[in-house]
């Protein structure tokens, strides 16, 4: 059956290929633009395929199932892209300062302290989730979000848009989520039943980006600041003794989008 089949295409691709022959001997110049289109067209989609804006994928996940599965295959390549213009990027330790990045602004947005995330939060993202804080205040309602684990964080899109490159993780987290009253009571979600959520989360720097990789022994749990050796037990971005940077680009990393599934 197998050989059958193999038989068959072949005699269809030998078809095309007298037909094309046979094109370019009757018309000539008129053809081979033609044909030259076409082979372009195909070259531009495999190049845009592989920068292209996750929003497809969201769409699929969003409007198929509702459940987003870490893809390795998918994950594998978007990784290997973004190491080719920037051979010194890490994926664990991405994975690592998406986790402490997001734990950190859900903090500031419990505690109203989203100017603090400036450095590392676009300002959009801010004054959205102020608003939102302004218009609980407004019905003397107050949010919690307690985070509990992070079950996975996996590479999701990458893409450039105008003078910036785009990475776009998923990662499923454990929580809490619930709503106070002015009186303490709670009076929507659970600070017993705990939920978990998927989020699409975007990070944004300039074109041309590079890793400065300068944490020491961190696969091993053992993370030294370069510059005062104190041990980093609870950040991944500056360190906690001294402030010095610690995982840093030409341009830091900014979480530019936050998506819910």
């Amino acid at each position: 059956m197998i050989g059958s089949e193999q038989a068959y295409y072949s005699g269809i691709l030998e078809f095309i290929g007298v037909f094309i022959i046979a094109l370019i001997r009757e018309y000539g110049w008129l053809i081979v633009p033609v044909i030259l289109a076409i082979i372009g067209r195909k070259l531009y989609k495999n190049h845009i395929s592989e920068t292209m804006a996750p929003l497809e994928r969201l769409e699929d996940v969003k409007i198929k199932s509702g459940v987003y599965t870490p893809n390795e295959a998918e994950e594998e390549r978007i990784v290997s892209l973004i190491k080719s213009k920037d051979p010194q990027f890490d994926k664990e330790l991405f994975e690592l300062f998406v986790q402490e990045i997001y734990i950190r602004f859900v903090k500031a947005y419990t505690n109203n302290d989203l100017d603090s995330m400036q450095k590392y939060v676009d300002i959009n993202i801010i004054e959205n989730f102020k608003l939102q804080i302004y218009q609980k205040n407004a019905l003397e309602l107050k949010d919690y979000v307690e985070l509990l684990e992070f079950n996975y964080v996996d590479f999701f899109g990458y893409h450039i848009e105008g003078e910036n490159e785009i990475v776009s993780v998923a990662t499923n987290i454990d929580m809490y989520e619930y709503t106070k009253d002015n009186e303490g009571t709670i009076v929507i979600g659970s600070d017993k039943i705990k939920k978990s959520m998927t989020f699409i989360l975007s990070f944004t720097r300039k074109v041309g980006g590079k890793t400065i990789n300068n944490l020491k022994d961190y696969k091993d749990g053992k993370v030294h600041c370069p510059n005062c050796g104190g041990v980093i037990t609870s950040s991944y971005s500056e360190c906690e003794h001294c402030g010095t940077t610690l995982f840093n680009s030409t341009e830091n990393w900014l979480l530019s989008h936050i998506d819910a599934l």
